[in-house]
C-alpha cells in the first residue's frame, strides 16, 4: 500500500524538528544518490522517500548494532531496506521512536515482509539461484564457523 497524504504530512511535521544539516547528512550517509523511477535526486522534500533507490550496482558499507551480523554467520541471511521514517531521520532519536508506530511505518514494513517473501520463494524455486546464494555465503564466511565475540564466561545479571 503506497504512502497518502497523511503519512507525508506526518512526516513533514517530523522533519520539522530536524534541521537542514541533519537531513543532507542522513541522505548523505544512506548514500541515496537517486530514484529509479523519478529519475531524479532524493533531497527530502517529499518528508518519505516515495520511490525506489537507485542501485549502483554494488552494496554500501552501513555501520549498525543488530543481531545479524551474528545470524549472518550460521546461515545466509537478507535485509530489506524500506523507508519506515521521514527523510533525515537519525538513528537512536525520539523521532525514530515517534514514528515507529506509524501507519507509514507499517506500510514500510509490509512492503519489505513482500519484498523478503518473494525472495525467500524464488529460492525455493530455482534451485540453481539457491546454490548460487549459498555459494556466495560459504565464501564470505570463508568457511570459517561462527564464534561468539563475547567469552564464555560472561553472563547477564539475572
Amino acid at each position: 500500500m503506497p504512502f497518502d497524504e497523511a503519512d507525508i504530512a506526518f512526516a513533514k511535521e517530523i522533519q520539522k524538528t530536524l534541521t537542514p544539516e541533519t537531513i543532507s547528512s542522513s541522505i548523505r550517509l544512506y548514500q541515496i544518490k537517486g530514484d529509479v523511477f523519478a529519475n531524479s535526486r532524493v533531497d527530502g522534500a517529499t518528508g518519505l522517500h516515495l520511490g525506489l533507490r537507485d542501485f549502483e550496482g554494488q552494496s554500501h558499507f552501513r555501520a549498525g548494532s543488530t543481531d545479524v551480523g551474528d545470524v549472518s554467520w550460521i546461515t545466509p541471511t537478507a535485509q530489506c531496506w524500506a523507508p519506515a521514517w521521514a527523510i533525515g531521520t537519525a538513528p537512536h532519536t525520539w523521532q525514530v521512536v515517534a514514528q515507529g508506530k506509524s501507519p507509514a511505518a507499517h506500510k514500510a514494513f509490509a512492503h519489505a515482509a513482500k519484498s523478503l517473501a518473494a525472495t525467500g520463494l524464488d529460492l525455493i524455486l530455482n534451485p540453481d539461484l539457491l546454490a548460487r546464494a549459498k555459494a556466495e555465503w560459504r565464501e564470505k564466511t570463508d568457511g570459517k564457523p561462527y564464534q561468539c565475540p563475547i567469552p564464555d564466561h560472561i553472563r547477564p545479571k539475572v
